[in-house]
């Protein structure tokens, strides 16, 4: 055997070394640790002064005063948070366990469930309290983009808004101010940026000012569809009548981690423990399908809009179809849902039969 470069272990010696490297003695090992344990004692580089910490201890329930209030993420459920604070500060956050609505501590009924914030509210602590959360005012300098801002007063920055507020008014009119704000908390009581019983929209419409948004972010597919087809924003049933579902469609929802606030899976246990099937349509198996011991459909990724189509064309081809609802409240399902000025256009069902290219869509 050759001798590696710097090394003096050759022959029969470097197996033996490499044996007891493997497979170490217990003298090894305790001096080993004893090593650890110096080195640990030692400073981290030459020029770094120690720093000696330690976390205060933790409050007890009894030092420490609850203020019941509501989440403010815009998910839109508006669930129970109680803070616990030693002062002003907010040392944890819980939600609500059935004690705040004068009944006894879990209380957790169909009738009166619990109504349980999920991570995102229970975090909210450190979104409170990050170092990169602005306290105060910031004015940009230099072009826009550049990131370059500088500390301002409040009053500097309430004056130069409404300075600003005052001319653009006068110069492009009533519609040229957008009451817009967003940034995952645009949900709060007092605030509501995008509804106009919240206080910004309040005071814009009393400044005779304000253009709102159509919607929030990543929202305007159900914004639209909804006005379609329900006539309103949204419409549909509430959480709980999950518990009274018999038949469960994951598609690519994982409420496991991504449930609508606290009680969606709350009424989804209610409907497993009354029988209800759970089908998962998703690329990966996912914790929810196997709390629930759904049907596992793997779906290659990118491929929705195909299965989509196939199940409607075993739908049509079997007429399975609701077709006096789609009569009624459809457009462009068939030829005879068609609107006048598209008569004779392509529909959905001539284009899922095949009836235009020559290929069903199976």
């Amino acid at each position: 055997m050759s001798q590696t470069a710097g090394s003096n272990v050759t022959g029969p010696k470097s197996l033996d070394w490499l044996k007891s490297a493997i497979n170490p003695n217990r003298r090894d090992v305790l001096k080993a640790g004893a090593g650890a344990a110096a080195m640990a004692l030692l400073p981290i580089g030459a020029s770094r002064k120690a720093n000696a910490f330690a976390y205060e201890p933790y409050p007890r329930d009894d030092d420490l005063t609850t203020v019941v209030t509501s989440c403010a993420h815009n998910c839109g459920s508006r669930h129970m948070l109680v803070a616990h604070k030693k002062g002003d500060v907010i040392v944890r956050l819980s939600t609500d366990n059935g004690s705040y609505q004068g009944d006894a501590w879990g209380t957790d009924t169909e009738e009166v469930p619990q109504v349980r914030a999920c991570l995102r509210g229970r975090s909210y602590r450190s979104r409170l309290y990050s170092p990169e959360r602005l306290l105060y005012p910031m004015k940009r300098v230099g072009r826009r983009g550049d990131g370059k801002f500088k500390r301002v007063s409040w009053e500097e920055a309430l004056s130069e808004i409404a300075e600003r507020m005052v001319y653009l008014k006068n110069t492009y009119g009533p519609t040229a101010l957008l009451d817009q704000s967003y940034a995952g908390a645009s949900y709060g009581v007092l605030h509501k940026s995008d509804q106009i019983e919240g206080l910004l929209g309040r005071f814009m419409g009393m400044f005779g000012c304000r253009t709102s948004s159509w919607s929030v972010p990543s929202y305007q597919g159900t914004t639209f569809s909804s006005r379609m087809t329900f006539g309103t924003i949204e419409d549909g049933n509430e959480d709980d009548a999950f518990a009274h579902t018999k038949l469960m469609i994951m598609w690519g929802w994982n409420p496991a981690y991504t449930f609508h606030g606290g009680n969606t899976f709350y009424y989804m246990r209610m409907a497993k423990q009354r029988g209800c099937k759970f089908v998962l349509v998703d690329p990966q198996y996912t914790d929810s399908a196997a709390a629930y011991d759904a049907w596992w459909i793997p779906i290659k990724p990118n491929t929705d809009a195909a299965m989509l189509a196939a199940m409607a064309h075993y739908i049509f081809v079997n007429n399975l179809q609701d077709q006096d609802f789609i009569n009624r409240f459809t457009q462009g399902m068939d030829q005879g849902t068609m609107p006048q000025w598209a008569a004779g256009g392509e529909n959905f069902k001539d284009y899922i039969l095949g009836t235009y290219d020559g290929q069903p869509k199976t």
